[in-house]
Order: structure tokens, then sequence, then C-alpha cells
């Protein structure tokens, strides 16, 4: 079996800590039930490698991961200031998280229609052949594989 490790959107360091108490969590659950990893892919980012490692952790041991930049996620931050350019507070309440979700789903339309191009970040089109180029990898390699 291959796993493959996407991003995680981590507001704080209180959702950094149950973020790695979920990944270690979630390393126990497959451990528990029998599961075994034939390689393990992640993104580039710190926070991939410190979710890795909770899970790692709670299996008891995997391969070493496969680490390609083409797992890596958007940074929402930096598309909703290429629409939202004036600082925004940070959500506490219902309607603020709606408010920001909206603004990041409109960002996120314009962002793979071509419309905007946040600071820091590749096409929409460049972002979507690193994804593919990442899962064509894995096929590719672990074709046959159960």
């Amino acid at each position: 079996m291959v796993a493959v490790l996407l991003g995680a959107v981590a507001l704080c360091f209180a959702v950094l800590v149950s973020i790695d108490w979920l990944a270690l969590r979630l390393g126990e659950f497959w451990r528990e039930r029998g599961m075994v990893f034939d390689a393990v892919y992640s993104g580039t980012l710190r926070r991939h490698d410190e979710t890795l490692a909770g899970i790692v952790q709670g299996l008891g041991g995997a391969p070493q991961a496969t680490r390609t930049p083409g797992l890596n996620e958007y940074d929402s931050l930096a598309l909703i200031r290429a629409i939202h350019p004036e600082p925004l507070e940070r959500p506490d309440t219902p309607e603020g998280y709606r408010h920001h979700f909206r603004l990041l789903c409109d960002a996120l339309a314009q962002w793979m229609a071509g419309v905007i191009s946040p600071v820091g970040m590749s096409s929409w089109d460049e972002f979507a052949a690193g994804v593919h180029g990442a899962l064509d990898e894995i096929r590719h390699t672990h074709a046959g594989h159960k």
C-alpha cells in the first residue's frame, strides 16, 4: 500500500498540536488494523514533515518518505491577498469564518481561471501539473502493487 500525505491547513500553534495528535492517532489506527505501507510520499513543507513524523510514530515505523513539491498545498493567504489586499482581522466568529472561506473560494476560482496571479505562487496550470506529475510518478512507480 502507498500512502500519500497531502497538506493540511494550520492557523496557529494550538491547531498544530491538534494536527500532531491526530497524526499520531491516525498512525495508531492504521497499526491497530495491521496496515503496512510499501512507500510513502509527501510534500516538502515543514508541516508535512511534522505530520508524517506523528503518523510514523503511531505506526511504529514506515519507509522513508519520497518528498515531492507536487504534493505541496497552495498558499491560501496569498490567494486571499490577491483579491483582498487590505489587512483582514483573524476570523473568530462563525460569520468571520464564512467571510474568510467565501474570499478563499472566490480567490481559488479566479486563480484557476487565470484571472489572478498570487504573489509567490505558480499559476494554476503549473500547480495542477505538479500534482498530476506527482500522482503519475506514484502510479508509474507502483503499478501492479497492491
